[in-house]
This record gives structure tokens, sequence and C-alpha cells, in this order.
């Protein structure tokens, strides 16, 4: 988490999920304080760090999304990975290792960006509009040196899935 290419507060945000410290409804349950009965993104399960982020049909669809535009959907998790288990084990090289855990951090943090305005802005799930963030957003950490490689595909294949194509 340390060591992804990403701006230092998404990195912070991804190891407070590795650590199970977000405020999830499954967390607040724990300490008897009010919160949703589902998913605010599926609304099928309760939500926990790793259904939110492995196990919600639509966070499953947004990462199938992701890493099929980069040609990679070996990278997809499965329904039997944890977050902190998927995020360790990614076999890939150091050059892709770098792309692979930059995705995984800015697709984390777009998550819970879109989660929260859901939760409190009273929102509805659009998986199109966190593929367009996810897709600008890397833009700029491109522009700021922190993605180097292989975006271009990415670009391209995302940008025709969040028009609709």
């Amino acid at each position: 988490t340390w060591k992804a290419r990403a701006p230092l507060r998404c990195r912070f945000f991804a190891w407070l999920a590795l650590q199970n410290r977000c405020w999830t409804s499954a967390r607040l349950a724990r300490r008897g304080l009010d919160h949703q009965d589902n998913c605010p993104l599926c609304n099928h399960e309760e939500e926990s760090i790793d259904h939110l982020f492995i196990r919600c049909v639509f966070t499953r669809r947004l990462w199938a999304v992701i890493f099929q535009a980069m040609d990679k959907p070996c990278w997809v998790p499965t329904m039997n990975d944890t977050l902190a288990g998927w995020c360790a084990t990614q076999s890939t090289s150091e050059t892709h290792k770098r792309v692979l855990n930059a995705l995984r951090v800015l697709g984390m943090w777009e998550i819970w960006k879109h989660r929260n305005i859901i939760t409190f802005d009273g929102a509805t799930a659009c998986l199109p509009l966190v593929m367009r963030r996810i897709v600008d957003e890397s833009k700029v950490w491109q522009q700021a040196g922190l993605i180097h490689e292989g975006m271009e595909t990415f670009y391209e294949a995302a940008n025709g899935w969040a028009q609709g194509e």
C-alpha cells in the first residue's frame, strides 16, 4: 500500500481499509452506533470492508471493467478473496505491479467516495459515473508522474465503456 504510486491521502485510505478501520455499517454495528442495514451500492448484504471492496456486485463489476480495460482480467478479485489477501497475492511483473497497485488504490478510493455520496447525499449507485471518475483521476495521476506506462489502452477501453459503448 505504501509503495503504490498514488497520492498520500489515497494510500493512507487504502491502509485504513486494509486494517479494517473504515466506518462501514458492520463496524458501526459492532460499536452500537446507528448504521444502514445493507451495502449502499448493492443493497444485498451488510456492508463490511471485504463486501464493499471485493464481494459487492457493483464493485465486482467495476473491477471487471477496470481490469478488462487493462487487458488483465486475471487481476479481478474472486468471491473467495479478502481485501488484504487480494492486495497481497497479486503476482505480476514489477512494471505491471506499479500500475496494478495504483489502479487498485484509485478504485478503492473512488468506490469509497461514491459510497459516501450515496450514504450522505442520497445519490444512486452509478457504475459509469465511477468509471469516468477513475479515468479522469488516473489521467491526473499520470500527468503528476504517478502512473507512467500502458494507460492509453485503458483510457480508450474505459472511456468507451463509461460512454455506454
